[in-house]
């Protein structure tokens, strides 16, 4: 598979100078790969010298020693630095946009009381959208209050 973590039975051998339970480095392994830590990868001998975040990490034991065998990908870390326009000198270039006036509030036509033998038709076409009234479109009728209907002696408008 990969490298191998020793386990507690090779800890004394002349090749480990600093023994860790392999369960330790396992999940901190796991914790930089999940949280995406960057680390600096250097190999002895060569120009490699980058910082990475660990792609792939696999884990599992082996033989009888409690030794764990992984295996470890990484990838390159490129850092992002984002500029305001100012920093890049290019406001010039830019668009400016200008904010949309608030909408106007509706105008309040005043106040109506309901008689007896009103026309429903005709107050609605004097006063509200007679198109949600004919077609019975129940969500506009119960979203705007003025389009409910009313009982006689029910005054309407106003504040």
């Amino acid at each position: 598979m990969g490298r191998c973590l020793f386990g507690e039975a090779k800890k004394k051998e002349s090749i480990v100078k600093t023994w860790v339970k392999p369960s330790e480095c396992e999940k901190t392994l796991q914790n930089w790969q999940e949280k995406g830590t960057v680390l600096r990868l250097m190999v002895t001998g060569t120009n490699i010298n980058i910082d990475v975040t660990i792609s792939s990490f696999t884990c599992e034991e082996v033989g009888g020693f409690g030794n764990k065998e992984y295996k470890i990908e990484f990838i390159r870390y490129k850092y992002l630095k984002i500029y305001t326009t100012d920093e890049l000198k290019i406001v010039k270039f830019v668009k400016k946009t200008n904010t949309r006036p608030a909408p106007a509030a509706p105008a309040n036509k005043g106040t109506y009381t309901v008689k007896s033998g009103d026309n429903l038709l005709v107050h609605c076409q004097k006063n509200i959208t007679v198109a949600a009234v004919l077609t019975g479109r129940r969500s506009t009728m119960q979203t705007n209050p003025s389009l409910n209907l009313r009982r006689t002696g029910t005054v309407e408008g106003g504040k």
